[in-house]
C-alpha cells in the first residue's frame, strides 16, 4: 500500500479515504481487511478504530498511533474530562488498539451532529497548499458550526454518521457542494464559542490530576451563584444566566437539573462544561490543567442541616405567633419558601422539623364556622369593591376559591361560602345572557 502524510488537524477518516484512493483496491471491503482487524470492522468518523497491527507498523514512519488518536481524532475532545482512573484505564486501552474504546466513553451527540462539516475558506487554502481538500478534526466538534480560524459557518456534507456502518470511505473533495463564505464577527457568541472549543482541544490532556471538573467548575464560581442561606450553589440563578448569555447561540438551553448535574460530576459532556468555563472567564488553558482550583470543601461549605432546621423552624414560629385562624389557613409548603427564602427541594429533603411545626399548626382543629362567616364577608367586600374581577367573564368555583387565596378543597368545607359564590356567579350569568340578547 502507498502511503501518504497526514494533513495538518486532518482527522483519521479522511486520511483513511486519500489513503483507499491511492490504495488500488477498487472495493472498500478489501480495504478495510487490510486496515482493520476483525471482519465486520468499519471506519469510524470522530476516531480511530481497531486497526490492524501490521498497518501500524507500515504508518509508523508517516505519524504515530499516539499521535493520531490524540491529534486526529475527537478521543481528547470526550474524554478530558472523565475521572482520573476511567481517564487513563481508557487511554491505555485506546493506545493498546483494543476494539470497543467508543463504548467506553459517554458521547453525547444531537442528530444535526452527525454530519461531517467543511469550511469554505479551509477548502481553497488547502487546496492551495496541499493540492486537495480535506476534513479537518476540529470541524467535527459537536454543535459547534463555525471555523474558529477563519470565522464563517461551516457547510454540512452527505456524510452522516448515523449509517457510518456502511463501510465505504469518501474524500472531501468528492462531496463538496458549495464554497459560499458566511462571516461572522469576532463579537458573535457562535464564534467566541467555537474559539474557545478550539483552543480547548489543542491543549494537552491531563493524566496527573485527580480533579473532578464538577468540582473544579464549583471552585471557580462567582461569589454570588453561592448560597448564603445554607451554603450550596445556586443552581437556578446560574441557569438562567446561562441562558440569557447564550442567547445567541442556536438551540442552546441548560436546565437546573444538567447545571446540577455538572456540577455534582454526574455529567461529563465537553460542550456544557467549555460553556460554564467561558462564561466565568476561565481560559482553556487553564480548564485543561484544573488552574487555580480551590478545594471545593472550602468553597461549597459542608451544611449542618440540623442547625439549619433548628434556626428557620424558630423563625417560622416568630413569624406565625400572632397569625389568627384565618392567617393559617392560609399556611402552606409554598408561603414557607417565600417567606423565608427557601426552596421547594431543599425544605422537604432537609427540613424535618419546620415540616412538622408547619403540620401542627394546621392540623389544629378549626372553627369551620367562623372562618365560613371570615371569607362570606370577604367575598362580599370583594364583589362590591372590586367588581372588576367578577364582571365579563365566566365564574367558577375554583375561580373564587383563587381569588379569596384558599385551596378548593378548603372551599369545599364552607357551606356559606359556597351559597354566596353560587348567588354571585347565577347573577353574573344572568347580567352576561341579557348583555348578549341586546346585541
Amino acid at each position: 500500500m502507498i502511503l501518504v502524510d497526514i494533513y495538518p488537524n486532518e482527522s483519521v477518516y479522511s486520511w483513511l479515504c486519500r489513503l483507499f484512493i491511492r490504495s488500488g483496491y477498487t472495493k472498500p471491503k478489501d480495504f478495510l481487511n487490510e486496515v482493520y482487524k476483525g471482519k465486520r470492522s468499519y471506519p469510524s468518523l470522530f476516531f480511530i478504530g481497531a486497526l490492524d497491527e501490521e498497518f501500524i507498523k507500515s504508518f509508523k514512519k508517516v505519524v504515530s498511533h499516539k499521535k493520531l488518536l490524540l491529534e486526529h481524532t475527537l478521543f481528547k475532545y470526550y474524554v478530558r474530562f472523565l475521572d482520573l482512573n476511567r481517564k487513563k484505564n481508557i487511554y491505555k486501552r485506546a493506545l493498546n488498539n483494543e476494539s470497543g474504546i467508543e463504548n467506553l466513553i459517554p458521547i453525547e451527540m444531537g442528530k444535526n451532529d452527525y454530519f461531517l462539516r467543511y469550511c469554505p475558506k479551509c477548502v481553497i487554502e488547502d487546496r492551495n497548499t496541499y493540492g486537495e481538500a480535506y476534513f479537518h478534526i476540529e470541524h467535527a466538534f459537536p454543535k459547534v458550526h463555525i471555523c474558529a480560524k477563519h470565522k464563517c459557518e461551516l457547510i454540512d456534507t452527505c456524510i452522516s454518521g448515523i449509517d457510518y456502518r456502511r463501510g465505504t470511505f469518501v474524500s472531501l473533495e468528492e462531496v463538496v457542494d458549495s464554497l459560499e463564505i458566511r462571516e461572522v464577527s469576532e463579537q458573535d457568541i457562535k464564534y467566541r464559542v467555537a474559539k474557545y472549543m478550539n483552543d480547548l482541544f489543542y491543549c494537552g490532556l491531563d493524566l496527573k490530576k485527580d480533579i473532578r471538573s464538577g468540582d473544579y467548575l464549583s471552585s471557580r464560581l462567582k461569589d454570588k451563584y453561592i448560597k448564603k442561606n445554607y451554603g450550596e450553589r445556586d443552581n437556578v440563578l446560574l441557569a438562567k444566566e446561562l441562558n440569557i448569555f447564550y442567547s445567541g447561540l442556536d438551540g442552546f438551553e441548560i436546565t437546573v437539573n444538567k447545571i446540577q448535574a455538572l456540577l455534582l460530576n454526574k455529567s461529563w459532556n465537553s460542550y456544557d462544561l467549555a460553556l460554564v468555563a467561558l462564561f466565568e472567564n476561565i481560559r482553556p488553558y487553564e480548564l485543561s490543567k484544573y488552574k487555580n482550583y480551590k478545594n471545593v470543601n472550602e468553597v461549597i461549605a459542608a451544611v449542618d442541616w440540623k442547625k439549619l432546621d433548628e434556626e428557620y423552624t424558630n423563625k417560622f414560629i416568630e413569624k406565625t405567633k400572632d397569625f389568627n385562624e384565618n392567617d393559617k389557613f392560609k399556611l402552606d409548603r409554598n408561603w414557607i419558601c417565600k417567606e423565608l427564602n427557601l426552596e421547594y427541594s431543599v425544605l422537604v429533603h432537609h427540613f424535618p422539623k419546620l415540616l412538622k411545626t408547619l403540620s401542627e399548626i394546621k392540623g389544629k382543629k378549626r372553627n369551620w364556622e367562623e372562618l365560613d362567616k371570615i371569607y362570606c364577608e370577604q367575598l362580599n367586600n370583594l364583589y362590591k369593591n372590586n367588581r372588576e374581577r367578577f364582571v365579563n367573564r365566566i365564574l367558577t368555583f375554583e375561580y373564587i376559591a383563587q381569588v379569596l387565596g384558599i385551596s378548593l378543597n378548603k372551599f369545599r368545607k364552607l357551606p356559606n361560602l359556597r351559597i354566596r359564590s353560587r348567588e354571585i356567579i347565577i347573577k353574573n350569568t344572568i347580567k352576561a345572557n341579557r348583555w348578549t340578547r341586546s346585541l
